[in-house]
């Protein structure tokens, strides 16, 4: 009998309203996180693939100069992946899924490979 007051308050519009709108935001705030796993995922990706290639580049060089400056930039590149590998991971991406993309990225070929 005390919780017929409850039933037609759980009854309002405004708490049905108020419920579905907390669903509703929770399933939102993990499609963003998911998102932006993935972003990360994908410019690591894009990253240790530029890594990759430049670094072979700069080995067949045959002017020091493009050598070292291919080298710096393979660098820069790596250095760019382990950040947005890192990133990746405290958004919540499995070792494996990180482990994978960069293996896969590091085994391009030329540039053509990038853009596929």
């Amino acid at each position: 009998r005390c919780l017929g007051p409850f039933r037609r308050f759980m009854r309002t519009a405004s708490v049905r309203r108020w419920f579905m709108g907390s669903r509703e935001k929770r399933k939102r705030m993990l499609t963003f996180q998911s998102t932006n796993m993935q972003a990360a995922l994908s410019v690591a990706s894009v990253a240790a693939a530029i890594a990759a290639v430049t670094a072979a580049t700069a080995a067949s060089a045959t002017n020091e100069a493009e050598s070292k400056t291919g080298l710096a930039v393979a660098s820069a590149a790596t250095l760019v992946a382990a950040q947005c590998a890192d990133v990746a991971k405290n958004m919540g991406a499995d070792h494996y899924q990180v482990a994978s993309t960069v293996r896969s990225a590091a085994n391009v070929k030329g540039a053509t490979d990038i853009l596929n």
